[in-house]
């Protein structure tokens, strides 16, 4: 939650969602906002996706895993099989939660899902052409998934910039690299 926390404090009148699958570190998210005493952050026990339904979810066997994900070889490119764990999640789509939620206008997305960003900005097609917010993303060279991220953004006027240390370098596609993962996408001029 150290990012949902971050916009929280930073903008204390926004109204931050944070989803969390993972039961443990979804119990550390909780944890961190009624330490910090923020009121403005919601979270919530599910992953984010293209459907809602339910989906396995696969975590290394530790107390707190840095990485989890909707996908597994991702997981078991890093940990050997044995150490792979999975649970059934909720899924929900970022579309149907605005709706369901009566959210009316989103000014940022965060996302950060292991190699499943773009499935997450597929189930949010409405909500970004309605409200164009700004993107920051991952985007993993083995995750296969750049022209679908590209797909996605293009027509509605986005722009792409990779953020490198030194600076946000806009390109006309999406370079993926291992050394700078995020992105920053806006459909603003």
């Amino acid at each position: 939650g150290f990012y949902s926390l971050l916009i929280s404090l930073v903008n204390p009148r926004a109204q931050v969602f944070a989803f969390e699958p993972l039961a443990q570190v979804f119990a550390s998210l909780e944890r961190n906002v009624k330490l910090n005493g923020v009121q403005n952050i919601k979270y919530i026990s599910a992953a984010v996706g293209a459907a809602s339904g339910f989906q396995d979810f696969y975590f290394p066997d530790e107390d707190q895993p840095v990485s989890s994900s909707l996908r597994s070889e991702m997981l078991l490119a890093s940990y050997p099989e044995n150490s792979i764990k999975r649970v059934r999640v909720p899924v929900v789509t970022l579309d149907e939660f605005v709706a369901e939620h009566g959210i009316t206008d989103v000014d940022l997305i965060k996302l950060d899902t292991e190699r499943t960003e773009h499935d997450v900005l597929a189930g949010a097609r409405e909500l970004i052409k309605r409200d164009r917010p700004e993107i920051i993303c991952e985007v993993w060279p083995d995750a296969g998934n750049r022209l679908q991220i590209e797909d996605i953004l293009r027509p509605l006027g986005y722009r792409f910039f990779h953020l490198k240390s030194e600076r946000p370098v806009e390109s006309s596609e999406i370079v993926p690299s291992e050394e700078f993962l995020n992105y920053y996408f806006t459909a603003r001029s």
